[in-house]
C-alpha cells in the first residue's frame, strides 16, 4: 500500500464503508511512516485517517471516529473499484489475521449519499 497526499479526491467521486478492523493505530502510523491526519467531521465527531493505494490500484482509507472502540478503523473504498479482495489485500499488507475484519457490509456497503 502506498500512502496518498492529504485531500486527495476519491476517483470514482464516492466511496463505500467496507468493512470494520480490529487494529493498533501503532500499526498504521509505522506501517506509512508518519502520523495519521485528523480532524473533525460535522456530526461524526473527531476521527484519524490515513488514505492509500493498493497495489491492486483501488483506493481506500481507514478511519477511526473517536466514538468508535479503540482499535476500530472503518475500511472505506472507492465505489467504482471491485470490492471481492480488497479486504483481503488489505489485511495481507498489514499482516494482520483475518480475526482482525470485525464487520463486512452486505452487497453495496454505505455510502455518504
Amino acid at each position: 500500500m502506498t500512502p496518498l497526499p492529504p485531500s486527495t479526491r476519491w476517483p470514482s467521486g464516492d466511496y463505500i464503508e467496507l468493512a470494520i478492523l480490529q487494529l493498533d493505530e501503532s500499526l498504521l502510523t509505522t506501517y506509512f511512516g508518519g502520523k495519521l491526519l485528523e480532524g473533525d467531521g460535522v456530526g461524526l465527531g473527531p476521527w484519524r485517517s490515513i488514505g492509500a493505494q493498493l497495489k491492486s490500484g483501488s483506493v481506500i482509507e481507514l478511519i477511526s471516529f473517536l466514538h468508535q472502540q479503540a482499535g476500530q478503523f472503518t475500511l472505506r473504498l472507492d465505489s467504482a473499484s471491485k470490492r471481492e479482495e480488497v479486504i483481503d489485500e488489505v489485511i495481507d499488507s498489514l499482516g494482520l489475521d483475518r480475526s482482525a475484519v470485525l464487520w463486512v457490509a452486505q452487497s453495496g456497503g454505505g455510502g455518504r449519499n
